[in-house]
């Protein structure tokens, strides 16, 4: 699961579209990129 998580978050298409409800999968988005959803990623993971 957790290979495909890390994969799910490499690719910043399908981490928009699974990551929509997965807090996992948007904090590595955000991590890797942060270009899919920036105001997403600040809103939920706000320091």
């Amino acid at each position: 699961m957790n290979q495909n998580r890390a994969a799910r978050a490499s690719d910043p298409s399908v981490g928009m579209a699974n990551g929509s409800g997965s807090p996992i999968s948007e904090k590595k988005v955000a991590s890797s990129g942060g270009m899919t959803r920036p105001s997403r990623a600040q809103t939920t993971f706000s320091p």
